[in-house]
């Protein structure tokens, strides 16, 4: 993979530069307002123009893309396989023709998931009878409810595997499609951890860098 081989020639790079993570609580920190916001101009403008950094940007940049692409294919999915269950599984012909619809209003997905069962504001916000089908849902299709914290990025890949989800559907392909998107996504996430930390590094870094030059022109 192309980024495995960028990945490869920053850790190359920036080999020589990763005892700053054991000085990043090392520098100045008392520091007024204006010298705190002099400091972070000068560390902002230096990181702009950092090779490094720059790079490692990138790469985050690059692989949260690739990470949302399988996400999204993911969620396509599920709600594919949902559909193709509820029509067969789900025999309350008025459930089934709610669940059916409310998988794609994502305003929806997002909103059903904001406490129900709570006071958080999602009761106040919908009608007595989308109210009284969503607590129904809940206690009958445990599965569904799952779908949607899946849907509405409140449930990981790991907790949607570990969900009834897929006992319930039981669809091997749908399953397997999705393990593998999932795999994916882990693979990219663990590419990109040390971009990361040179991101963090690099900035602390400059960060101790210009607080030490304020406190000696003081």
């Amino acid at each position: 993979m192309k980024s495995e081989k960028i990945i490869s020639g920053i850790k190359t790079a920036g080999v020589v530069l990763t005892a700053a993570l054991t000085m990043n609580s090392c520098g100045p920190r008392q520091l007024s307002e204006k010298e705190q916001q002099t400091v972070q101009h000068k560390t902002d403008s230096a990181v702009y123009v950092h090779p490094e950094y720059r790079m490692a940007v990138g790469l985050v940049e690059l692989g949260e893309t690739k990470i949302k692409s399988f996400r999204d294919a993911n969620k396509a999915l599920l709600k594919m396989g949902a559909k193709d269950f509820i029509r067969t599984g789900v025999k309350d012909a008025k459930m089934a023709r709610f669940m059916y619809r409310a998988i794609e209003d994502e305003k929806f997905v997002f909103s059903s998931n904001s406490g129900i069962d709570s006071d958080d504001g999602f009761a106040e916000n919908v009608d007595i009878n989308t109210l009284s089908m969503m607590q129904r849902i809940r206690r009958e299709q445990r599965w569904y409810n799952d779908l949607l914290l899946y849907l509405s990025d409140k449930y990981t890949e790991q907790q949607l595997l570990k969900s009834n989800f897929f006992k319930v559907i039981n669809n091997k392909d749908l399953k397997k499609s999705f393990e593998y998107n999932t795999q994916q996504i882990e693979y990219l996430q663990s590419c990109m951890e040390f971009p990361l930390q040179r991101e963090k590094i690099i900035r602390d870094e400059l960060w101790n860098k210009y607080a030490s030059e304020a406190v000696k022109q003081r």
